[in-house]
């Protein structure tokens, strides 16, 4: 392996097996995507509509965010519950989406997206 600088995972004879895997530059739009498309495939358009557009916020953003690292980390942790409980601790996921919201006090869109998809999930069944 050598050291040019780039990014990757070097584990010779392993297996890694995961319903969702996130490594490097952009992995947490890869766990967004993944969550997005469970979501629809059960029917939940708008909460994936809602978590895009969260994503993108957080993308667009990501330079007036405070803490931009963990607030992307908590949106994937957010997608990531959405995607694989078929009925999602709501409690949970408001209280992660208010603590974005707050995190996002420079970003109106950040706050706006993360009020946005907790009260969609309010109304889950």
């Amino acid at each position: 392996m050598s050291d040019k600088g780039g990014e990757g995972i070097y584990m010779p004879n392993a297996k890694i097996e995961g319903q969702s895997i996130a490594i490097g530059a952009g992995a947490h739009a890869a766990v967004i995507g993944a969550a997005e498309a469970g979501l629809r495939g059960r029917g939940r358009d708008e909460i994936a509509e809602l978590l895009r557009a969260l994503q993108e916020a957080v993308e667009r953003d990501r330079d007036r965010l405070q803490e931009p690292n963990e607030v992307q980390e908590a949106v994937a942790q957010v997608a990531s519950q959405l995607a694989t409980a078929e009925s999602p601790n709501k409690l949970t996921l408001r209280g992660m989406l208010g603590a974005i919201a707050k995190a996002a006090t420079a970003s109106t869109a950040v706050a706006t997206a993360a009020q946005a998809l907790a009260d969609a999930i309010q109304h889950l069944t």
